[in-house]
């Protein structure tokens, strides 16, 4: 399934094997297990990614906002299912999506002037990932659009502080 890129079906499918193997001693189970728990967040996110592409091609706003939500649902659900079986790496690349796919959906309402709601949708986005400092700018200049001065620049401050790795040396 994974392979056909039918990720609802590949979920389905590890989703099945976890819950009807987690119990199993048998070894060749247990791996089988193991690899449905890895490979179950990355399915998730797959299914989310799929879905804000699908919101970003939309023309209909209901269609869009449909999509956007259905992309945020698997995103989270990978980020949980990722953590659930201690999968770091599967937990950050979700938490990285989630950003981004608030960073798009925030942004039509941030070029388009309406910056409360842009706040409201890049706040969510920055939960998510705060590293993202596209983002963040962004949130802290809807802020300051919004005269929340203040809470504008407690994020530019945050991100004039971020640790710049490449730059380091």
């Amino acid at each position: 399934a994974v392979e056909a890129k039918d990720y609802a079906k590949a979920a389905e499918l590890f989703e099945s094997v976890i819950n009807e193997g987690s119990e199993e001693e048998d070894e060749t189970i247990a791996g089988c297990v193991k690899n449905a728990q890895n490979n179950l967040p990355v399915v998730y996110t797959r299914l989310g990614s799929a879905a804000a592409g699908a919101a970003t091609k939309a023309t209909d706003a209901k269609v869009k906002d449909a999509k956007f939500a259905e992309a945020i649902a698997h995103l989270e659900k990978a980020v949980a299912k990722a953590k659930s079986y201690r999968n770091t790496k599967a937990a950050a690349a979700a938490n990285n999506m989630i950003g981004k796919v608030y960073q798009v959906q925030g942004g039509e309402a941030f070029n388009a002037k309406d910056y409360a709601t842009a706040a409201a949708v890049f706040e969510k986005g920055y939960a998510a990932n705060p590293r993202n400092t596209d983002m963040a700018l962004n949130l802290a200049t809807s802020y300051c659009e919004l005269g929340k001065y203040d809470e504008g620049m407690a994020i530019y401050d945050k991100i004039c502080k971020m640790p710049a790795d490449k730059y380091a040396a």
